[in-house]
């Protein structure tokens, strides 16, 4: 004959027992319905590549004039202030080349600026 305190810790046993091969089976059951969900999520995935035609702002290429190589051959080149033909540590030929150079120059600026600004329509 089973006392109630005997009753309660065979009662006891058992449904940890049971507990236990519940909570088994459910972790069980849990990694299938993942692991299925991972199958199927990664087999059933298509991917379409779609082309969509956007316009694109796209610079023109410079003139060739603005890209051309400076003309100044050959480039001054400075000279003691004791040498008697110096006025400003350049010959006269040589201040008229670097004038000429400079000249040039301030002028492929202007046209870069020009050439780069939009037009205001």
């Amino acid at each position: 004959m089973l006392l109630p305190h005997d009753f309660c810790k065979q009662f006891r046993r058992e449904f940890n027992a049971s507990l236990l091969l519940f909570a088994q089976a459910f972790l069980v059951v849990v990694v299938l319905i993942i692991a299925a969900a991972v199958v199927f999520g990664c087999a059933s995935v298509s991917t379409e590549t779609i082309e969509v035609k956007v316009p694109v702002a796209v610079r023109a290429a410079p003139p060739p004039e603005l890209t051309a190589p400076l003309a100044v051959d050959p480039l001054p080149v400075f000279v003691a202030p004791t040498d008697p033909a110096a006025t400003s540590a350049l010959t006269a030929a040589a201040e008229r080349d670097l004038q000429q150079l400079l000249l040039e120059l301030l002028t492929r600026l202007r046209a870069w600026a020009a050439w780069a600004t939009p037009d205001p329509r």
